[in-house]
């Protein structure tokens, strides 16, 4: 009987053994696997941004400084580093203007787990179109901010989500100043009296145009170049939105995409952000411009 018990015993121990093994043995080529996969996604979302920050460019130095920068802001993944970027002309195009095509390629590599799927560099590119750098349509700069946004990908209720949260803001006036704070422009950047910060990028990004910071066209492509993924907005949209930026400018809610905005891109004291003034700018706006 004590034989049979520990025959039995035994099968048993090496049966569990053998099925612990088998787990083992399939666990971990699935856990690489799973990392390889989130790099992947993590070398595509940083093409998405480097693309959309490149199109609205106007020149291919610029446009290559600004999609390597935009691509090293927005990967948070560890397991993928050596970012790299390139912007070249596509076939059959070689001047930097409205309408013509460039290709966009982000290289990284992607670390795994070496013993089981070995570590190596990948590569993607997409086809993008630079975008109408003076082609701002409306009668008055409020039509031509809700043009430019729809133009960029946004929904009706997103566009007029950001237009509720600039009239808070400026009231479409891009030589405002805050008073005796520190911000300045359509979205009130900071620092203009520091002349650093967010202000001091913008600065840049216009004297890189040859244009002044105050030129709405130069305001609204930082916009989108700071919510692409240059700048903190990008990473605070992503704890808002599965997707981040995307997420934003597909949202149909009106009042989360004001709040969303307001809270990821312009950052206002939550006591003084007269969340009220701003839902019912963005509401009337979409009364308005929604076709």
């Amino acid at each position: 009987m004590n034989k049979k018990f520990l025959k039995k015993g035994n099968g048993e121990f090496i049966g569990f053994t053998i099925i612990a093994l088998v787990i083992v043995m399939l666990f971990i080529p699935m856990c690489a696997i799973f990392k390889l996969a989130l790099g992947l996604y993590d070398v595509n979302k940083m093409l998405m941004a480097s693309s959309r920050a490149a199109a609205v460019c106007t020149s291919m130095d610029d446009a290559q400084k600004q999609a390597e920068l935009v691509a090293e802001t927005t990967s948070d993944n560890s397991s993928v580093e050596q970012i790299e970027t390139e912007v070249k002309f596509a076939d059959g195009f070689s001047k930097w203007e409205s309408g013509a095509s460039i290709v966009v390629t982000v290289k990284a590599k992607v670390k795994t787990m070496d013993a089981v799927l070995s570590s190596r560099t990948y590569s993607k590119s997409i086809p993008v179109t630079i975008e109408n750098l003076d082609g701002l349509s409306g009668s008055n700069c409020q039509e031509q901010v809700f043009n430019y946004l729809k133009q960029n990908g946004f929904t009706d209720e997103a566009a007029c989500a950001v237009l509720g949260n600039i009239e808070q803001e400026s009231g479409f006036d891009t030589t405002r100043m805050q008073g005796d704070g520190p911000a300045a422009g359509l979205c009130q950047w900071e620092n203009f009296r520091m002349k650093s910060e967010r202000w001091k990028n913008l600065d840049n990004f216009a004297k890189a145009r040859g244009k002044e910071w105050t030129d709405l066209s130069c305001q609204l492509d930082f916009m989108i170049y700071e919510l692409s993924g240059g700048e903190l907005a990008a990473k605070k949209l992503k704890a808002m939105y599965p997707n981040g930026f995307e997420g934003l400018k597909e949202d149909t809610d009106i009042n989360q995409a004001t709040y969303n905005f307001c809270f990821s891109f312009e950052r206002p004291d939550h006591q003084k952000a007269h969340l009220e003034v701003r839902y019912a700018a963005a509401h009337r706006y979409y009364n308005q411009f929604h076709r």
